[in-house]
């Protein structure tokens, strides 16, 4: 599985891009947080 920007699979952005050009809605910015700032947890 090759990832690019931020880690975002190329394939996936590009479905959303042709989702919303063929619906006829603005395409969103999309922003991704993966890793540990995701799952992080502060201690008790």
């Amino acid at each position: 599985m090759k990832l690019h920007h931020g880690g975002l699979r190329p394939d996936v952005v590009a479905n959303i891009k042709q989702v919303c050009e063929e619906s006829g809605i603005t395409v969103p910015d999309i922003v991704s947080e993966s890793g540990r700032a995701l799952v992080a947890r502060t201690p008790s």
